[in-house]
């Protein structure tokens, strides 16, 4: 059990883990390997003179995939307009979206091109990107709230759930995450008792439209057979605790570029109350 939890846990961190680091937060490339920056073919070069521009770099290692979506729309109203979204099959969905005068433009474009020609190791040389000056010219430019914006979407994935459970009104909520679906469902009243599924199976399904794109696996950490199905009868009590452990996952939107939030979307928690409050099949 302590086995399969803890590979749901790193199938679903996986997709989030690069967002701790400052490079990839700020300069926005959301990766599945901890490895060199890398930017779109003619990305930097587009950049400079402020052309029409869209390039995608999906990703995938394993059951985790992730795509990085470049844009720009050209000149509007004198300025550079500027798109980056960064999304992960793991609910994680970051935009940066900057209007930057022409010079600024290319500024941004030749301080970038510079610090990915350094091929810096995102996992070995920390401590040189924070001193790098073309880094700190790209963090200084994006940072600054004339010309940049950062938005992260909310996370929630049991409103559904949430909104019912307290009259155990018969609902089910499903979700996809880094090669496994999560089935949520409330059966509904037996007795005194709230009658309520959650199982974890393994799956290839991708919903999210700009994730389209994304090669398929290879290999997964999972079997093909994996299942994990709690079968549970909460009492007032429990169903109040559940409640409050399903609200703790929702993660609010954020206007920032400091995405140390994205780590609570593992259902650890929720994992743990389900195995100490219900009975359990497993298949691995």
């Amino acid at each position: 059990m302590n086995a399969l939890k803890y590979l749901i846990s790193l199938a679903i961190t996986a997709g989030a883990a690069y967002l701790s680091n400052p490079a990839n937060a700020q300069i926005l490339s959301i990766d599945v390997y901890v490895d060199k920056l890398v930017l779109p073919e003619g990305f930097t070069e587009s950049l400079e003179k402020c052309e029409p521009y869209h390039a995608e770099r999906p990703l995938r290692r394993k059951d985790v995939a992730v795509n990085n979506l470049y844009t720009i729309d050209g000149m509007k109203d004198g300025m550079c307009e500027l798109h980056i979204t960064g999304i992960t099959n793991s609910s994680v969905e970051i935009h940066q979206d900057c209007s930057l005068p022409a010079d600024v433009a290319k500024t941004y474009a030749h301080v970038l091109q510079r610090f990915e020609n350094k091929a810096y190791s995102q996992r070995w040389d920390k401590y040189y990107i924070e001193k790098d000056e073309d880094y700190q010219a790209a963090v200084k430019i994006m940072s600054d709230p004339k010309y940049c914006s950062f938005y992260r979407e909310e996370i929630d994935n049991t409103q559904n759930i949430r909104r019912n459970l307290a009259a155990c009104t018969p609902i089910q909520q499903k979700e996809t995450a880094s090669g496994l679906e999560f089935s949520r469902e409330i059966i509904g009243l037996k007795g005194d008792s709230c009658v309520y599924k959650f199982t974890v199976q393994k799956t290839d399904k991708i919903d999210h439209i700009l994730l389209k794109n994304i090669p398929p696996a290879e290999s997964s950490y999972f079997s093909e057979s994996m299942f994990l199905e709690y079968t549970c009868a909460f009492s007032e009590k429990k169903a109040e605790q559940y409640l409050h452990i399903l609200e703790s996952e929702v993660i609010p939107a954020e206007e920032d570029f400091d995405y140390a939030a994205v780590w609570h979307v593992v259902p650890l928690e929720e994992l743990e109350f389900l195995r100490d409050n219900c009975s359990v099949d497993i298949v691995k």
